[in-house]
């Protein structure tokens, strides 16, 4: 979930929320449009809210567009992003489509295509219909999460992970996955070539998100799960030049040695990055301090056996909204829960959960009504 940077400014100055809890109606939930999944939203800078949302099979289905200027109380007519129907991968909670909006209110959206051997895909959609569309990354294989896009300085940013080298090269010392960066500074008419920006002395795990968002100050930070040998943990890396220059920051170190598949959640805090992650089946959050360190890691206070598909918001100085996938049986899920919690000393505001149609491919998100600094959570 993206925020434009000038509408998070307007909410710093906003009065701290109350310690004892929220108001009826400060969190709501909305059901995707269209029975849709796998959604992804942004906030534009005039708080219209743009969802890209997956619809049909899961091995080849559909990516759709709508936006709202009601904070999801109403949605434009859905346009489908993908030009040949049937053509968008949705294997899983870890694909589907990644958006992000401009100044000019134009949303830039990437997603895998379906099949044995899917491509990165891109579109510009401006005044809701599709402008633009191209394949990015040609010739990169092994690709199986949705690749993220994020706006910001001026340029629309993808970031994936894929192979490096043919797998006949790839081994344990050195796994051939690979972190990648392209950049547009055109509004999407062309992109840089690829480059790494992952640190070189580890490899990435396959199957796992990549989550990314800019800082206040421009700084691009992104999440990823390594791959060392036997060896998986989080890393964050951080670039002030659009990867050129990486620096490379240590988050936590998987509880699980198997190749689960990891996800990640990302957002702006009020001037840095707030973080939420999934270690094994515990689930956890953190923010960024000014001088880049990850503070200790927070977790919601309800305790469940299997939670899955993070996601996390911030509105205030105060208040970041935690929200997940939870059962008492993995896989399983039986609702969706969330937590807020007080950001300066990571005290607990308010909880709660609601039950809906879930499946394991549910993926909820969570942002801020400009309205009222509430949070709705979208499923």
């Amino acid at each position: 979930m993206k925020i434009a940077s000038t509408l998070l400014g307007l909410l710093l100055f906003a009065a701290p929320l109350a310690a004892q809890g929220f108001s009826e109606g400060f969190v709501r939930e909305l059901r995707c449009p269209g029975g849709g999944r796998l959604p992804d939203a942004a906030l534009d800078r005039d708080g219209a809210l743009h969802l890209v949302y997956f619809a049909g099979a899961k091995a080849a289905g559909d990516l759709f567009y709508v936006h709202s200027e009601d904070e999801g109380a109403t949605f434009s007519e859905p346009v489908r992003i993908n030009e040949e129907p049937g053509t968008v991968r949705g294997t899983g909670a870890l694909t589907g489509g990644s958006i992000d909006v401009d100044g000019r209110r134009q949303a830039h959206v990437v997603w895998l295509t379906a099949g044995k051997e899917p491509t990165i895909r891109y579109a510009r959609v401006k005044s809701g219909e599709v402008s633009l569309r191209q394949q990015l990354a040609e010739g990169h294989r092994g690709l199986d999460v949705a690749p993220e896009i994020v706006y910001g300085q001026g340029r629309a940013v993808v970031l994936w992970h894929s192979l490096a080298e043919s797998k006949a090269e790839a081994s344990e010392d050195e796994p051939s996955r690979r972190l990648f960066l392209c950049d547009s500074e055109d509004f999407g008419e062309t992109f840089s070539e690829p480059r790494m920006i992952d640190d070189e002395r580890f490899g990435v795990s396959a199957g796992c998100t990549v989550s990314a968002v800019f800082a206040k100050r421009g700084t691009l930070y992104a999440l990823y799960r390594t791959r060392n040998g036997k060896d998986r943990h989080l890393r964050f890396v951080s670039t002030d030049d659009f990867g050129v220059n990486v620096e490379s920051r240590f988050l936590d170190s998987l509880l699980s040695r198997k190749a689960q598949r990891t996800s990640t959640a990302l957002s702006l805090g009020p001037s840095t990055p707030v973080v939420a992650w999934i270690n094994d089946d515990r689930l956890a959050w953190s923010s960024m301090n000014k001088s880049g360190a990850i503070g200790p890691p927070v977790g919601p206070r309800r305790k469940e056996l299997w939670r899955r598909s993070p996601a996390i918001a911030a509105s205030t100085k105060r208040a970041v909204m935690l929200t997940w996938l939870e059962g008492k049986e993995k896989g399983k899920p039986k609702r969706i829960g969330w937590q807020a919690f007080d950001l300066m000393n990571k005290n607990n505001i308010d909880l709660g959960s609601f039950e809906g149609d879930l499946s394991m491919d549910t993926t909820p998100l969570v942002f801020v009504r400009p309205s009222d600094e509430g949070f709705t959570i979208l499923y």
